[in-house]
């Protein structure tokens, strides 16, 4: 496998391109094996803007193309376009599918306080072999809030909104609820730090 990032920064603004690549050796195990040979390539765009010095707009956008089986035949339908650069690399075949996760905030920072909303959503089955586990299949819409108190000793963070999987109906339920998550850091002195977290999020 390989990767690589390109990325352009002025000040604190920036845009990073990140192309992740791996594939199975199909030697690496015997013929009579259940396990299929995989091939993965991952395309991601993560970008950050600052707005009237306050306002904070963040993105990242993946998107993966997975071939569960690099033996199957090749597939003459054509694959979504931003893989299209890339067929040297992922070619589409029968067993090749393409998921997305996307993220996203938008935050206003003030001295002593920061508020904002973010969204998050990751398709069923979105899959990388560059990572051992990938929670998928949900849908975040959250506000976030955090403050500062006596002279930046405490610190509190809130993230609250509603959670939703079974994005394309094709489970037998689906949940969709109330989710919070509470972070709090009092450090009295250099040397000491109290710390409270609570989180009822199923994924994230």
């Amino acid at each position: 496998g390989f990767a690589v990032k390109f990325g352009l920064k002025k000040n604190s603004d920036f845009i990073d391109l990140v192309l992740f690549s791996a594939k199975d050796d199909e030697h690496s195990l015997d013929s009579f094996c259940s396990i299929n040979p995989m091939q993965n390539l991952v395309i991601n765009i993560n970008a950050s803007k600052l707005i009237y010095e306050k306002i904070v707009l963040n993105a990242e956008f993946s998107t993966s193309g997975l071939t569960k089986d690099s033996n199957s035949p090749e597939n003459k339908d054509a694959a979504p376009i931003i893989f299209k650069a890339a067929d040297f690399i992922l070619r589409n075949k029968t067993s090749t599918v393409y998921k997305n996760a996307f993220k996203s905030s938008v935050t206003y920072n003030a001295d002593i306080y920061s508020a904002g909303i973010a969204y998050e959503k990751i398709d069923p089955e979105y899959t990388t072999l560059g990572a051992y586990y990938f929670n998928n299949d949900f849908e975040n819409l959250t506000v976030t809030a955090s403050a500062k108190f006596l002279e930046n000793k405490l610190n509190f963070n809130l993230n609250s909104g509603i959670q939703r999987n079974n994005l394309e109906n094709e489970k037998l339920s689906g949940m969709r609820r109330i989710v919070s998550s509470v972070n709090s850091n009092f450090s009295p002195s250099p040397k000491w730090t109290l710390s409270l977290n609570y989180s009822n999020f199923n994924s994230y």
